[in-house]
């Protein structure tokens, strides 16, 4: 397991073993699980992995092309990513009658989790199932 996401997000590895728990109880579907586990292991490619061994290579954001691409930045900071959360969160409002407590946060984006919201932690993962 990695320990790059316990020193940013200030996770412990059994927080982070949970989050496996989750992504297997979650979907079947293995192109999901590939890329939650590549989140979890702090391995999806951005720009700025790549642009540590390939010359020429921008670590610039594929979509706003104002920060580093971390998978941070990718799936949460982006204004870009941003504006794509507040419109699913729009629908998810509008489509489901138990969601006033709703809310994004990176935890539930990134790890599956949320401390906040206990009923939704599946959200995700079960959007793009």
């Amino acid at each position: 397991m990695n320990e790059r996401w316990s020193k940013v997000n200030e996770m412990s590895r059994g927080d982070l073993e949970k989050c496996f728990v989750i992504l297997k109880k979650t979907t079947h579907d293995t192109k999901l699980r590939w890329l939650q586990f590549k989140i979890l292991h702090f391995i999806l490619t951005t720009n700025r992995s790549v642009s540590k061994f390939k010359i020429g290579q921008d670590s610039k954001c594929s979509f706003c092309g104002a920060y580093s691409e971390t998978i941070q930045h990718l799936l949460w900071t982006c204004i870009h990513v941003q504006l794509f959360l507040e419109e699913l969160a729009s629908v998810i409002y509008k489509k489901c009658l138990h969601s006033h407590k709703f809310k994004f946060t990176q935890d539930l984006l990134l790890f599956g989790t949320c401390r906040k919201i206990m009923t939704v932690k599946y959200v995700i993962l079960l959007y793009f199932s």
